[in-house]
């Protein structure tokens, strides 16, 4: 298997096909909801969080909206961007009314990453693929005591793959990994985590 198909499959191993998923299961079973809450915020979260965006990366370039399932053309982002936004604002506001204050926060730090990323990519392209694996790199072991330290190692092997792939250039990758990584961070500080 040459460079280019081990950076295609790592891109995928390590997209939003993964982490997407990952990142729901970890911030809805490790943030202290009873049953009852599951009953009601699993199924409808994971529609909004997961179902939703997969489905439209899926459908998107099947319906013409965009080149490849990994929106590599800046304008493409823009409504995969808005669409998940305004789902995670109902996860929001059902974090609110149903979860827990972890749930609600992790669901504040989602959004104002999203809300960041947004902006960056209306003007410039950033890289996503490293901007997921760095702030699901620090959700995840903050949402486990710090004890999945080698997660990390996901953000080097994307990088890797996507600038192998000739996605991104170098300062595109590493805004990705600094934004994200920032605002993981800076939030769960601000928010009394750390």
């Amino acid at each position: 298997m040459n460079a280019t198909k081990i950076a295609k499959l790592l891109s995928v191993l390590l997209g939003p096909q993964m982490w997407l998923p990952v990142l729901f299961l970890a911030t809805i079973l490790r943030s202290g909801l009873t049953s009852q809450q599951l009953v009601i915020l699993f199924p409808s979260i994971l529609f909004l969080e997961v179902v939703i965006p997969l489905s439209y990366l899926y459908l998107a370039p099947k319906m013409g909206l965009a080149t490849a399932w990994d929106l590599p053309k800046r304008k493409e982002r823009y409504p995969f961007l808005a669409l998940v936004f305004i789902n995670n604002l109902v996860s929001l506001f059902l974090a609110h009314q149903f979860g827990t204050r972890l749930l609600f926060d992790l669901n504040i730090l989602l959004i104002t990453c999203l809300i960041v990323l947004f902006t960056i990519t209306t003007h410039w392209q950033i890289s996503l693929h490293t901007a997921l694996n760095t702030f699901g790199g620090i959700l995840i072991n903050f949402l486990f005591g710090w004890n999945l330290l080698l997660l990390y190692i996901t953000i080097p092997i994307i990088f890797w793959a996507r600038l192998t792939l000739n996605k991104h250039s170098t300062i595109q990758l590493l805004t990705g990994i600094v934004v994200s990584g920032l605002i993981a961070l800076g939030g769960l500080r601000y928010l009394g985590y750390l």
